[in-house]
């Protein structure tokens, strides 16, 4: 966040709240969007007393987008919200990188980094996962100016 000057951070899969949690005191402003309801409604009394974190209960495919779309700074955007087996849930897809990236590319603001996780799994063969050179096909097609880079376990798409 620091390197690019982010002060928000809009994050794709809640989960247990922990990645929430840990840039809460270094953003002034963290959204996260959680499709499964047992861990959206865990997230929402979590951080209840926390004004500087909103939740978004629905598929991240749908609602980053609009986040991104109305977020008045650049966002760091964190896409780690796929199906990730029992007490998780999927959305229109089970892995939406790809096509978050397209429903991205005419909504993000200059400045904005986008990081996606796992890059681990994309081109494992493992269900819903694309190949890896789809998704920094996708990547290079919605932001044809980014820098895209491989992170530890991520891809990084710096948005001039």
């Amino acid at each position: 966040m620091k390197s690019r000057g982010h002060r928000i951070f809009v994050e794709a899969g809640t989960y247990k709240g922990e990645t929430t949690a840990f840039l809460m005191p270094h953003a002034d402003q963290v959204i996260s969007v959680e499709l499964h309801d047992g861990l959206y409604a865990a997230a929402k009394r979590r951080f209840a007393k926390y004004p500087n974190v909103s939740l978004i209960h629905g598929d991240s495919l749908i609602e980053i987008p609009k986040v991104v779309a109305n977020c008045s700074s650049p966002p760091l955007v964190f896409l780690d919200g796929h199906f990730s087996g029992e007490g998780t849930a999927t959305g229109e897809e089970m892995e939406p990188a790809e096509s978050t990236l397209r429903r991205l590319a005419d909504v993000t603001p200059g400045g904005t980094t986008i990081v996606i996780d796992d890059l681990r799994l994309f081109g494992s063969g493992l269900a819903g996962f694309p190949q890896l050179d789809a998704i920094t096909s996708a990547a290079r097609a919605a932001f044809p100016a980014a820098v895209i880079r491989a992170g530890l376990d991520s891809i990084v798409i710096e948005v001039p």
